[in-house]
């Protein structure tokens, strides 16, 4: 009669059960109806979102086209998106959990839902939706209900080229799926998303704050570390190496320092020469940005 899914009603009655158990455990009374109650639950795959739709939503954003209702709630969105919080850590969230590391804002708390700590660097993106300049008090105090800001993420979705049926819970695995596809370790994402599994409990006691910090630089710079060279041939590696000298030769013969070519691309001085060392590996824009500016042949990167 109340039109609700599988899921919902499985969701309620597993709730009642319980009511029920604790109720007879206490003597209060012997109705059970369950006896004979066959519980079903339909699994599926939740929605998220990849790096170029967050781009999409992002300019949307930037854009301020939006009313006020769907431009607050696409800002809530897009923290989400690049956070992974769920919405009642996002609800939660209080300035006074937000730590400044040596210029490099990292949220650092335990989930509403678990109790299990996580530490999230905040890039750039992130930042900007915040006030930082507070140091107590909640950091989004303009929520509306969880119900609420779907169903206006959803007007929010129709506006763009996006096809998928999107809510909050969406933005926290969309930010899973980018960072995984980022090249971020699978063990930092999931000491970021403070996932409850016990059986990560020890490889969660193994990663530092320090490191996740410096892995989520790959959001902005998007390099891979050494481990790339486990999955690529010696062909390719030695025509990589090739390219690498042909790249350092130009560098020298035109007068620049590392840090000048990191600069120029956008990346940190330090991947740049870890990148010349061959211990980073380079997307091809930045490959192509590099060789434009050195003069390198294209045809000799393929």
């Amino acid at each position: 009669e109340m039109n609700n899914t599988t899921n919902t009603v499985f969701t309620a009655m597993k709730f009642i059960r319980a009511m029920l158990n604790a109720a007879r455990s206490r003597g209060l009374t012997d109705v059970y109806p369950f006896s004979d109650y066959k519980f079903s639950y339909k699994k599926n795959t939740r929605n998220r979102l990849y790096a170029t739709e967050v781009e999409l939503l992002q300019k949307l954003y930037d854009n301020q086209t939006l009313s006020n209702k769907h431009q607050k709630v696409l800002r809530h969105f897009l923290f989400v998106c690049y956070t992974g919080l769920s919405w009642g850590d996002l609800v939660a969230l209080d300035y006074s959990e937000i730590k400044n590391l040596n210029g490099i804002y990292v949220i650092n708390r335990k989930r509403v839902k678990t109790d299990h700590e996580f530490t999230v660097a905040l890039i750039e993106e992130a930042r900007a939706m915040i006030d930082l300049t507070k140091t107590e008090g909640k950091v989004f105090d303009d929520l509306v209900s969880n119900q609420k800001a779907n169903r206006y993420l959803q007007e929010v979705i129709k506006n763009t080229t996006i096809n998928k049926h999107i809510s909050f819970h969406c933005g926290r695995h969309s930010f899973g799926t980018i960072s995984l596809n980022k090249g971020i370790p699978r063990e930092v994402v999931q000491k970021m998303m403070g996932h409850a599994k016990p059986e990560m409990t020890d490889l969660y006691s193994k990663v530092m704050d320090s490191y996740i910090v410096s892995e989520m630089e790959k959001w902005k710079n998007g390099t891979s570390n050494a481990s790339f060279k486990e999955k690529l041939s010696d062909k390719t590696l030695e025509k990589s190496k090739q390219i690498r000298t042909q790249i350092i030769a130009n560098r020298i013969t035109s007068g620049l320092d590392e840090i000048d070519i990191a600069r120029k691309i956008g990346v940190t001085e330090n991947d740049y020469k870890l990148m010349e060392k061959g211990e980073v590996q380079f997307g091809l824009a930045y490959l192509i940005e590099i060789c434009e500016i050195l003069g390198v042949k294209l045809k000799a990167v393929v």
